[in-house]
């Protein structure tokens, strides 16, 4: 199954998930000692199991009036 990258935000290199929005889930990570490992997923399939499963977190994801309330944001609010 082909996993859509988006380069600079996302992209795979040797099997590592580099980019911005990586970066920035590292840092966070470092932040509060998390040692999960990220990677990259079809994108439904990340996007049913971030709201059927616990401790999951999707990134690089549009906010909009119709997921507001289906996740717990992380950043500024727009």
């Amino acid at each position: 199954m082909q996993v859509i990258i988006y380069p600079p935000l996302a992209y795979e290199v040797d099997g590592e998930l580099r980019g911005v929005a990586p970066d920035v889930v590292r840092a966070i990570q470092a932040e509060i000692g998390d040692t999960n490992k990220i990677y990259a997923a079809p994108w439904l399939r990340a996007y049913e199991q971030t709201q059927t499963h616990e401790r999951q977190a999707l990134f690089a994801i549009v906010r909009i009036p119709k997921r507001e309330n289906l996740f717990k944001w992380v950043g500024a609010d727009f």
